[in-house]
């Protein structure tokens, strides 16, 4: 059983790349780029490349980070660990970790709240206009879908990972339905597998209102499309006719 129809985009949209070359990137529309006022991030762990990025690209957003583990004591200990990683065998990852903390100071701290998101916070950005959306947490993301539903006239772009998705296949193929935004950019997590029904179990969408259309023909994958885990193998995707 492929993936269902709605899944596969009906065009080509000009899209970009936000968040380098590895895992926590995205491919967004670049209308909703520019015509984004505020960006909302659900989920960024150790990783706020994706939301430097956007703000590189546009220097008028306004950025609201949030995250339930992320602290200067955990990337102290993320660090420690790439230390002792560093004196013994993978060299390569202590740079990463001491620029992370340069720049959780000098970018992530000033827009960041540690805070456990559930659909009860939803509500107080009905009033907020033009909104971004990246939403990764980890599978709390279908608790926010009907209150994404509620507000979808403020939003100008979406990107959302989707967790066991073969167990949530009738919930995101509705969400789809019934958002009002085009889908523009679909892309497997080869993190994760894929079930015998291919149905890969964790899938990154991205949405966006007004896109610029390239083609009315969709080809996937996108040119700028790159695996999240190096060293593994992509995951195809297969459509229902």
């Amino acid at each position: 059983m492929p993936l269902p129809k709605n899944f596969k985009p009906k065009f080509q949209a000009d899209l970009v790349r936000l968040g380098g070359n590895t895992d926590g990137a995205y491919l967004i529309g670049t209308n909703s780029l520019s015509q984004s006022e505020n960006l909302i991030s659900y989920g960024i762990h150790d990783n706020w490349k994706f939301e430097k990025d956007f703000k590189n690209k546009n220097k008028n957003i306004k950025l609201k980070l949030y995250d339930d583990v992320l602290d200067f004591p955990f990337l102290i200990i993320k660090f420690l660990k790439q230390l002792i990683k560093f004196i013994f065998f993978q060299k390569n990852y202590l740079l990463k970790s001491i620029l992370n903390l340069f720049s959780y100071f000098s970018f992530c701290r000033k827009f960041y709240t540690k805070k456990k998101i559930s659909k009860k916070d939803m509500p107080h950005i009905k009033n907020v206009s033009n909104v971004f959306f990246k939403i990764d947490i980890d599978g709390s993301e279908y608790e926010l879908l009907d209150s994404i539903l509620l507000m979808q006239d403020n939003i100008v772009g979406l990107v959302i990972e989707f967790h066991d998705l073969n167990k949530n296949l009738d919930k995101v193929r509705e969400f789809i339905e019934n958002f009002s935004l085009d889908l523009i950019h679909i892309h497997p997590n080869n993190w994760a597998n894929i079930d015998e029904n291919y149905i890969p179990e964790v899938l990154e969408l991205s949405f966006e209102k007004n896109p610029k259309i390239i083609s009315k023909n969709y080809t996937h994958p996108n040119q700028l499309d790159i695996k999240n885990c190096s060293f593994k193998n992509e995951i195809t995707l297969k459509f229902e006719d």
